[in-house]
């Protein structure tokens, strides 16, 4: 796991149902859409056989700023769906965490923050926590974000932010998550927004729809611009609808094959 590679080569004989799934005998993507009070959600539904398929990618080396259109990144890497990250080059400061290797280890005081263990368990924790979460979980981090807030802890809805959260939670924008069902499976959200045909939403109103879901626990992805979907079906990118069109990105979130002989 501790490595950058990407997953294995991907077969064009496992899309199903007019590209709406992928399948093979390590991993289930369903990607699907629905608009629910005027804002196109686009989500991706995955079922992995193995943790090591839940992987991240950065554009350059962890020190450069280099950005990546998400299409060019998830491609190097056999990506069959990917979302952004946290922009983790602007969040220097905090404790930031790809493939098991440490890029920073600063405790900031105002982010809340995700770890994926090395058992692909998500854990959602609220800023105030992020410390003695960080001591509990030493060796046993494979995956670390920070950006927020917190949506869904123990399929609850997580508390909001005291004060001020940095990232204008409360305003209308684009959306992206990440959220745990169960073992080894997880959905990937991106709100639309910023058009006449979706509506930007709040953090609140992705945290109802995360709840919807049925997630178990689920993390607020950096939003906006960066809020992007690939899936490797024909053209790549399936959301975001936004006049702006997409952002470079530091960093995705992505899931892979582990199929071996194209079975």
């Amino acid at each position: 796991m501790d490595d950058f590679s990407g997953g294995t080569e991907l077969v064009s004989s496992h899309y199903k149902e007019k590209g709406a799934r992928y399948e093979d005998d390590s991993i289930n993507v369903h990607v699907y859409s629905f608009k629910y009070d005027y804002t196109i959600y686009t989500v991706a539904d995955v079922e992995i056989m193995d943790a090591s398929q839940l992987r991240t990618a950065i554009a350059g080396t962890p020190s450069s700023a280099a950005r990546a259109d998400i299409n060019k990144l998830a491609r190097r890497v056999n990506a069959i769906i990917a979302i952004n990250g946290d922009y983790y080059r602007d969040r220097y400061g905090s404790v930031i965490v790809r493939q098991g290797k440490t890029i920073s280890h600063e405790i900031s005081n105002n982010l809340d923050m995700l770890i994926i263990d090395y058992d692909g368990d998500m854990h959602c924790i609220y800023a105030a926590d992020k410390k003695e979460a960080y001591e509990a979980f030493k060796g046993n981090i494979y995956q670390c974000f920070s950006f927020g807030p917190a949506l869904v802890i123990d399929g609850k809805a997580a508390l909001d932010p005291p004060g001020y959260y940095p990232f204008g939670i409360g305003g209308g924008n684009p959306r992206a998550a990440i959220g745990q069902l169960g073992p080894l499976h997880y959905v990937l959200v991106v709100a639309s927004g910023r058009t006449d045909n979706s509506r930007s939403i709040t953090v609140n109103t992705l945290k109802s729809i995360m709840l919807k879901l049925g997630c178990q626990q689920a993390y607020n992805l950096d939003g906006g611009a960066s809020a992007q979907l690939y899936y490797s079906y024909e053209d790549g990118v399936v959301s975001p609808l936004t006049p702006a069109g997409k952002r470079g990105l530091y960093d995705i979130i992505y899931f892979a094959s582990a199929s071996k002989g194209g079975k």
